[in-house]
């Protein structure tokens, strides 16, 4: 083979491996400390083997909005999810979110306290058959909790997606049930809302290079449809603004890190 074509083709393989997308060298991984990837292989989670507990916290408010993202009709001051660490290759987080609480400022209802609204306040029940039995209220949710929570290398960079089951089944649905007070002065009524299983919810995450792991939800990727046969005071469709924070559950109030 002649010079001249050896460096043709030497100019075409380094063209084409800069032309590759830049999303296939992203590499997901939770850390703490920063660097220092977590393993599940070696841990284990009230009992669960090969698991890491980590706690998400919200960072600020959360916000239920219309099924449109424009209005906020509930305010919860305080929300928290526990997950089970499945996967943490470096390339590919796995965690089964096996707990979703929300609370606000209004009246105790069902152990929690409810969100309020500039119309009425509601409690949130989420929680379906937790496989450990860690019960956060008194209701359970035909296909409630767990939902899966993933982040891989072929997904856009710094995204994550949150699907129905845990990530060893199959995805489907994802349902919670408002416990609305009444604004006409009657009984309590329910709203349950869900969101197929092939439309998974869509966040971002913050990177170690920009501090420590925030993951957010906007209202673009997260709207929910009213079950059919619900309230008529129930809204349409609803929508979530919630950004949260990460520890594990044996070094509290340290965050975690994404990278």
């Amino acid at each position: 083979m002649s010079k001249k074509l050896i460096t043709v083709c030497m100019a075409l393989f380094a063209l084409a491996a800069f032309a590759l997308p830049a999303v296939a060298s992203a590499s997901p991984q939770i850390t703490h400390p920063t660097g220092s990837r977590l393993n599940p292989e070696t841990g284990e989670c009230t009992t669960v083997k090969k698991t890491i507990c980590i706690k998400a916290t919200n960072v600020g408010e959360t916000l239920l909005k219309d099924g449109e993202g424009k209005n906020t009709l509930t305010r919860c001051t305080t929300a928290s999810m526990t997950w089970y660490l499945r996967k943490n290759t470096g390339t590919e987080i796995e965690a089964d979110i096996h707990t979703a609480t929300f609370s606000g400022t209004g009246a105790t209802f069902d152990g929690l306290n409810e969100c309020t609204g500039s119309i009425n306040n509601l409690t949130v029940t989420t929680n379906g058959e937790d496989p450990v039995g860690t019960k956060i209220d008194e209701g359970t949710v035909p296909k409630g909790t767990p939902y899966c929570l993933l982040a891989t290398n072929k997904m856009n960079p710094d995204e994550f997606q949150i699907r129905g089951g845990t990530c060893s089944e199959s995805a489907r649905l994802i349902t919670f049930i408002f416990d609305v007070t009444n604004p006409l002065g009657g009984s309590n009524f329910e709203c349950k809302y869900e969101r197929g299983a092939t439309e998974a919810i869509k966040g971002t995450f913050t990177t170690d290079t920009t501090g420590d792991a925030i993951l957010s939800v906007t209202p673009a990727n997260s709207k929910f449809t009213l079950e059919t046969g619900g309230n008529l005071l129930c809204p349409a469709g609803l929508s979530l603004e919630i950004s949260f924070t990460l520890e594990t559950d044996t070094v509290a109030t340290e965050p975690v890190y994404l990278s």
